[in-house]
């Protein structure tokens, strides 16, 4: 991501922020996904869409 460029677009599909006590989709990640890992990669995304490189993150969101 670093290495990005204006023009550049880059596509950001993270291990999901478990939703229940039984979802567990961050097993595919080694380590897991961590809340701060989220914050960072939105602190990331935030740096590079402030230098012209559009960022699309994928986060499921819950709907009550």
């Amino acid at each position: 991501m670093n290495s990005a460029v204006k023009g550049d677009v880059l596509y950001c599909d993270p291990p999901y922020t478990p939703l229940s006590a039984t979802a567990n989709f961050t097993c595919y990640s080694a380590g897991g996904f961590t809340h701060e890992q989220q914050l960072r990669l939105a602190r990331l995304a935030e740096k590079l869409s402030g230098r012209g490189v559009p960022v699309i993150i994928l986060i499921p969101c819950q709907v009550s």
